[in-house]
């Protein structure tokens, strides 16, 4: 699991990129991209939305 806290915060329908730099992918194994998107709300997070569970499964496959 990984979790970037870091990424710029935007708003409306502006593209949000992130880089990763962790840990090369394992050939041949099963992945799951999930994202959330929260506001500070007095002082703790309030969750506004998320990715859909199976949304953004992907087999990790070289060239």
């Amino acid at each position: 699991m990984h979790e970037a806290l870091d990424v710029p915060s935007v708003s409306g329908s502006e593209t949000v990129s992130y880089t990763w730099e962790g840990a090369p992918l394992e050939p041949g194994m099963i992945y799951q991209f999930r994202a959330l998107s929260w506001k500070d709300d007095k002082g703790s997070r309030s969750y506004i939305s998320a990715t859909e569970d199976l949304k953004g499964t992907f087999h990790f496959s070289p060239l």
